[in-house]
């Protein structure tokens, strides 16, 4: 058993539920390494894992670093905008499981309709931040 579904099940996720959010992140993890520019949505299941992910820093860099030569953002902040639904619209074609989620991106209760986030890809530091820090090449 993976560890991303251990720590599923140990936050309460039944285990079938947890084995599919994990095989699902792999997927569309895969994809955003075959589509590097393209801004893609998880759907509520792909999340959990990916939020499993990101909760062990050190495993989620390593896997992030080696796949797809970067850190994977995760975006919060596009939730029911344009790009969200583009970026959702792309995601039901790029991925293995597309033809699973939902046309609308909205759906309520459905765990295949788009998490509240997504990834978008090329994103420039926010050089405003106050945790931006500028190395010198």
């Amino acid at each position: 058993m993976s560890v991303l579904v251990s720590d599923l099940i140990e936050k309460g996720t039944d285990r079938a539920r947890a084995e599919r959010s994990v095989a699902q992140y792999r997927e569309f993890f895969a994809t955003c390494a075959a589509y590097p520019d393209a801004p893609l949505v998880p759907t509520h299941l792909c999340d959990l894992a990916w939020h499993a992910h990101m909760l062990r820093p050190s495993k989620y860099a390593r896997d992030c670093m080696a796949v797809l030569g970067h850190i994977m953002d995760h975006d919060p902040g596009v939730y029911r905008t344009g790009p969200f639904q583009e970026a959702y619209d792309l995601t039901r074609k790029l991925v293995p499981y597309g033809h699973l989620m939902p046309v609308d991106a909205y759906a309520l209760e459905n765990e295949m309709a788009g998490a509240e986030c997504f990834r978008e890809p090329n994103q420039r530091p926010d050089r405003e931040d106050p945790l931006y820090i500028k190395f010198d090449a």
